[in-house]
């Protein structure tokens, strides 16, 4: 007890698959989100943080092959209950299929089986969708009538 009504009251389960598809909205949106990118943070199962990072290396190779840019990783040295932020760039989604067909040829699951991995590693997770790098002085600027 103590904790939040979605804490006490969702399995773990449910927390992940919500945070999953708050992901898939985020990497699937139509092109309105284009140029926006998606802040993921994330806390990986104890133990787990050498064999995510192997996996998630897997995959970047499988991006770089295609065309797609990287992420940005950054990882917790102190402070706040994660292990990882990553900062993804706007996802290509004419890119998928491709995606999906060299990671498999480079032995990695996709589909369903991908997401299951997934949650092998992944004990909570948050994703936004950001605009940026900006500056406070750019952001007031934008609220002018003529920027608009």
């Amino acid at each position: 007890m103590g904790g939040s009504f979605f804490d006490e009251h969702f399995p773990m389960t449910l927390k992940k698959a919500m945070g999953s598809l708050c992901l898939c909205i985020a990497f699937w949106s139509p092109s309105v989100f284009a140029g926006v990118k998606t802040i993921g943070i994330y806390k990986i199962e104890a133990g787990k943080q050498l064999q995510f990072m192997q996996w998630m290396a897997a995959w970047d190779k499988v991006y770089a092959e295609i065309g797609l840019a990287q992420p940005q990783w950054y990882r917790s040295v102190r402070g706040a209950d994660w292990d990882f932020v990553v900062i993804y760039p706007p996802f290509d989604r004419a890119k998928e299929a491709e995606m999906e067909r060299v990671g498999k040829r480079h032995g990695l699951d996709i589909g369903f089986r991908w997401k299951l991995k997934y949650w092998e590693f992944v004990s909570s997770q948050s994703e936004s969708l950001a605009q940026g790098p900006t500056s406070p002085a750019v952001l007031i600027r934008s609220l002018a009538p003529d920027s608009q």
